[in-house]
């Protein structure tokens, strides 16, 4: 039997930030995440699947002119009904290539909490090295329906 302090314990336990992968020196690395952000799925892990073996200053730069629309994201996968562009050619011969501004704003920040985490730690920003990067999808907001449409609909007969 477990009385309620050790299932406060083990709910805590379960509650603390966790990350997927650890790195193998956690001294010479630094770390950002978030939670539950409010953009497509699809857009940012190709967003971020762009950024994989940059430097933090050249992911910063590649971003940035995602913005100003002069370099594209290569969409490699989830790539159903995307244009071609001529800018994707640079990513080995690919087509298809979109501007997702509002993924390239959230990894934009993402970028900047990592860059402060790494000052913190006394990381020389110059040598830092995207090496792993990873999206999930978050949780699915829905609006309650109604139960009945028809009454829903018919004009109230007071």
């Amino acid at each position: 039997q477990s009385t309620w302090g050790q299932q406060a314990i083990i709910k805590l336990i379960k509650m603390v930030k966790t990350y997927s992968r650890d790195p193998p020196v956690p001294t010479k690395a630094a770390r950002a995440s978030g939670d539950d952000l409010r953009v497509h799925f699809k857009n940012t892990y190709n967003t971020v699947r762009a950024l994989k073996g940059l430097s933090l200053r050249a992911a910063q730069a590649y971003l940035r002119d995602v913005l100003a629309r002069k370099r594209c994201v290569p969409f490699l996968r989830y790539n159903g009904k995307v244009g071609r562009t001529a800018q994707a050619k640079e990513f080995n011969n690919r087509s298809q290539g979109r501007w997702p501004v509002k993924s390239v704003k959230v990894v934009l920040g993402l970028l900047q909490n990592l860059e402060a985490n790494a000052s913190v730690k006394n990381l020389d920003l110059d040598k830092l090295v995207i090496n792993h990067a990873q999206v999930n999808s978050c949780l699915l907001y829905t609006s309650p329906s109604p139960r009945d449409r028809q009454k829903s609909r018919m004009p109230s007969s007071a």
